[in-house]
């Protein structure tokens, strides 16, 4: 079994879920890569290199899946700041390269990493399912003029997955799509949880809501969804949403987090000055070209604020009971594993 970006936060822990459970893994990470979360998860991992992105990375792909049963296809670019050139590498090419050279090595299963964003995430009384029509662009402030790249992201992911069941069903290939909620946990490099804990011990007001729904599963959680995928995947093309059964508030998560860091409850600030806000520091951090995303974004704002809900019930009555962790220990661990790794208290 191959997994694609094996060392980042959710690869590392998949890899380290399947070891644990005895699945022998091949790691797949880019040239000169760092691989510190692979040693944390496992110690002496399996490694192998490629660029899944390059037009030559097909012939070293195609080699490196040779004899392998299954691919765990979890590499791509997942931020709200960058080019939509760089989503479009790392998101789409990256998966046609990855599918292409499955099929030609000889690979007739696959499990991908998708997103909940393929179906939107604004603010929406309706709880979200698998049969919800695709509506990744969600709408921003001068959004026609001045696009967000987290719609490059949730585009680009949608456009992958698409992408990918197409030509699964015409090649025969056993594909099972997972798309997670927001996952949270260690190694955490993206999620935005470690940076909202930065900024509200640095900042006493923040912008938030105390009731807007946001899912959210424990990243060991969605490591043993797919293993249980890897385990029992049927035949032909589906696609999941992998969550916790349970809704909660953004609050919950975050004051569960900041209780645990040991860190007071900031003052909200109201949505509409919070987006002027983020709009504001978003265009200045554009004007100066800067690679490193502004600490307030449009869409983070957004997301503070909009109440985002999702169904995993089909992925819970296709591959059985979910042994969730309980929160408590996975808001300790999390937080736990920020204190070492970033000299929080």
């Amino acid at each position: 079994m191959c997994v694609t970006g094996a060392n980042g936060f959710i690869g590392s822990h998949v890899v380290e879920m399947f070891e644990q459970e005895g699945v022998a893994c091949l790691c797949l990470v880019r040239p000169g890569s760092p691989v510190g979360n692979l040693l944390e998860a496992v110690g002496r991992p399996r490694i192998a290199r490629a660029h899944l992105e390059s037009s030559e990375a097909r012939d070293v792909l195609v080699e490196t899946f040779r004899g392998v049963e299954c691919v765990i296809h979890v590499a791509g670019r997942s931020s709200d700041w960058g080019r939509a050139a760089s989503f479009e590498r790392a998101n789409v090419q990256a998966t046609r390269n990855v599918l292409l050279a499955a099929r030609e090595a000889g690979v007739r299963r696959i499990i991908l990493a998708g997103s909940i964003s393929s179906y939107g995430e604004s603010d929406s009384p309706h709880c979200k399912d698998e049969d919800w029509p695709a509506n990744p662009l969600q709408t921003y402030p001068l959004g026609r003029w001045f696009p967000s790249a987290m719609n490059h992201y949730r585009r680009t992911k949608w456009e992958a997955t698409r992408w990918a069941m197409e030509f699964a069903k015409e090649n025969g290939i056993h594909l099972t799509v997972l798309e997670p909620v927001w996952i949270f946990g260690e190694r955490e490099a993206s999620s935005g949880f470690h940076e909202y804990l930065d900024a509200v011990r640095s900042f006493p007001v923040v912008p938030g809501s105390r009731t807007n729904l946001f899912p959210v599963l424990y990243v060991r959680d969605l490591a043993r969804a797919f293993l249980r995928v890897y385990r029992l995947q049927r035949p032909g093309v589906e696609r999941f949403i992998v969550g916790s059964l349970r809704e909660r508030t953004m609050e919950e998560t975050h004051g569960a987090m900041r209780r645990r860091a040991g860190i007071r409850p900031p003052w909200l600030l109201p949505r509409g000055p919070s987006m002027i806000l983020g709009t504001l520091l978003e265009f200045l951090w554009t004007l100066a070209g800067s690679t490193a995303a502004p600490p307030l974004t449009r869409s983070r704002v957004a997301m503070m604020f909009d109440s985002i809900r999702f169904s995993a019930e089909r992925f819970h009555r296709v591959f059985g009971p979910f042994p969730e962790t309980p929160f408590h220990e996975a808001i300790e661990r999390t937080v736990s594993w920020y204190a070492c790794s970033r000299g929080m208290a």
